[in-house]
């Protein structure tokens, strides 16, 4: 729409709008104020632009260099023209999406604020410009490079306990590439391939890349996205067209907007231009709701209760009372997750507006109602439940060596936990080399890992949001593993007490995935992830090899299909050796551009905290698919 016709148009219906509302109406202080903010901010951006125009005239002024001086003059024009004016080829197209880019965030300060679908709206200007001689594919590449080196000025300053669960810092200005049309058909476009290669020449940490695949997508496009992981670029990060559209459907989206979706930040879908989704909305322990659970509801490493009283585990005649307590436990703590977060809904509203955001999404304006009161066409709430695998291989440890075989009992387990394995390291290592893991394609751990998830996503789907939306749940936390590792006692997997929770969202734990990445995708296909709408993270570490020659590419790409074949949502890989890693580490001056993939998002290795670089040396190392 900002495109289209600009943001002074804009402004200016909003004033048409205000001047035509009934005072007597009872909503009318609120929308008179949404409109007269929305009109004064389209006013401001525009200005600010303008500040921009009269520094490149300023420079061009004095600029020796003809060739410069006439770049100069463009950007001055593009910025007196854009984004108050409709775009008229790729540049000025460019230059407008920056500027909303940059100003929406100085507004809400901004995380995951991300561009959507790029290869689809710039896909005109782009064509237009090529067809009309005056611009070379070569400058017009030259003009994607420099729009990237820009997203990659943003930063974003966390408090030192966010930081640790935020390490990266993950900015998610993520482009989305591929994909389906509203009407259905592959949106692979010129456009998607040079967002590809761009990011290949660049190779810096933003924009983030989300490559859409469903059946058709052509060979060609997934090769190019191989070709960048294989010189170890770790983007993109490929996703499930087929289960995100199902999963949007299933929350009420329309099939047309459910086709449009784009990737905001890590691994949430919304759709583009339409959404307020609220990701990331607090982040619930999985593993100590077990724990709590075995525990009667008290922590297991500060005596105190955390929970409700749900049972004595020494009294627990079958597993299905273990599962009983866990659900219990879960569902207590999300109630209280979910009135902590409408309380900040509706601060956030009542303080914190956001009349640019009511501008770019589709809704507010048509319907007088600001965005964080609910203006957008779709409002949902997304928490994210922290260590659901490390969860599912606790529960099955206690079912087969407890319930099942009798190897040990309840009461046996309990204390080992309580005292972290102290003098039971015999317990500890039946309990990690006998009982199933997950990522091996074993069906007896896998079912019980999507039965957390499913108790988690389930216990959301009771609630709704101040804006009249859904909660729903998502199973992504950055790098939340760690410092919830340090809050959560020793579990029945064989973890002790201090020690990350599994990775990513879900993600095998560390070591346990023994059968080869493939037996990895068809455990995570098992998870029903349809149920979990606002995403999961598969993060993978392959060995270079392979990816080495082209029968190999060619084998990857082939992965990647049956990957999203299988069901899984997201997966992304690093393509690098422990070796290297541990170079890196020991020797961070020499390793400054070693951009890796954290989670759904990429960052420079050597800035990561060490416990953090330990956890991503500890995956899986590949060597077969």
């Amino acid at each position: 729409r900002i495109l289209a016709s600009g943001l002074s148009p804009i402004g200016e219906d909003c004033r048409k709008k205000l001047d035509a509302l009934d005072p007597a109406d009872p909503g009318y202080i609120e929308k008179a104020n949404l409109y007269r903010a929305c009109a004064v901010v389209c006013d401001a951006v525009v200005g600010w632009a303008h500040r921009y125009a009269r520094e490149a005239e300023r420079q061009a002024a004095t600029e020796s260099d003809p060739g410069r001086k006439k770049e100069l003059l463009r950007i001055a024009a593009n910025c007196r023209r854009v984004p108050g004016q409709p775009v008229r080829d790729f540049w000025e197209a460019l230059q407008s999406v920056y500027f909303i880019q940059i100003a929406i965030q100085l507004e809400s300060n901004g995380l995951s604020i991300s561009v959507g679908r790029p290869d689809q709206f710039l896909y005109p200007f782009y064509q237009k410009d090529l067809a009309g001689g005056e611009w070379s594919p070569g400058r017009l590449f030259e003009l994607i490079e420099a729009f990237y080196l820009k997203l990659n000025e943003t930063d974003k300053i966390y408090s030192n306990e966010a930081t640790r669960f935020l390490q990266g810092p993950g900015h998610g200005q993520t482009f989305s590439l591929g994909g389906l049309t509203r009407k259905g058909r592959d949106a692979t476009n010129p456009l998607s391939h040079i967002f590809l290669e761009a990011d290949r020449d660049i190779r810096l940490v933003q924009p983030d890349i989300a490559v859409r695949v469903h059946q058709t997508t052509p060979e060609s496009f997934l090769r190019l996205a191989a070709e960048n992981i294989r010189l170890g670029l770790t983007k993109p990060k490929f996703m499930n067209d087929e289960v995100v559209i199902q999963s949007m459907l299933d929350i009420g989206i329309a099939l047309e907007d459910a086709r449009d979706w784009g990737s905001l930040g890590c691994s949430e879908p919304v759709v583009c231009g339409k959404t307020d989704s609220w990701g990331n909305a607090g982040q619930l322990n999985l593993a100590k709701c077990l724990e709590l659970a075995l525990n009667d509801g008290v922590c297991m490493l500060t005596g105190s209760r955390m929970g409700p009283a749900t049972g004595d585990p020494k009294r627990f005649a079958a597993f299905d009372d273990l599962i009983r307590a866990f659900r219990d436990q879960v569902e207590y703590f999300v109630r209280h997750l979910v009135l902590y977060d409408n309380i900040i809904d509706r601060f956030h509203a009542d303080l914190m507006p956001a009349p640019l955001l009511s501008v770019a999404v589709r809704g507010c304006i048509e319907s007088g109602v600001e965005f964080n009161r609910g203006g957008a066409v779709y409002n949902t709430t997304a928490p994210v439940g922290v260590g659901p695998i490390t969860t599912g291989d606790a529960l099955a440890a206690v079912k087969k060596l407890v319930f099942d075989d009798g190897a040990v009992s309840l009461d046996t387990l309990h204390e080992a936990l309580l005292s972290d394995f102290e003098g039971r390291e015999d317990l500890r290592m039946m309990l990690i080399n006998r009982a199933p893991k997950f990522g091996n394609d074993e069906d007896a751990v896998d079912s019980l890992c999507n039965e957390v998830a499913d108790i988690f996503c389930g216990a959301l789907r009771n609630y709704r949001n101040p804006r009249n939306g859904p909660f729903i749940g998502s199973l992504y936390y950055l790098t939340a593993n760690i410092p919830f590792g340090h809050r959560t006692a020793a579990t029945p997997d064989g973890r002790r007490a201090g020690q990350p929770l599994n990775d990513g969202g879900v993600s095998p734990v560390h070591g346990r995935d023994r059968q080869g990445a493939t037996a990895v995708a068809k455990s995570v296909g098992k998870l029903d992830q349809q149920r979990i709408p606002h995403g999961t993270i598969l993060n993978q570490r392959f060995h270079p090899s392979l990816l080495e020659g082209e029968d190999k590419i060619r084998l990857f790409t082939q992965y990647i299909r049956t990957f999203i074949r299988l069901g899984g949502w997201h997966t992304q890989m690093n393509v690098v050796t422990s070796d290297l890693l541990r170079q890196a580490q020991n020797s961070p001056d020499q390793y400054r551009d070693l951009v890796i993939r954290v989670a759904g998002y990429s960052a420079y290795f050597t800035q990561l905290e060490k416990e953090v670089q330990d956890d991503i040396i500890e995956r899986t190392e590949h060597h077969a698919l």
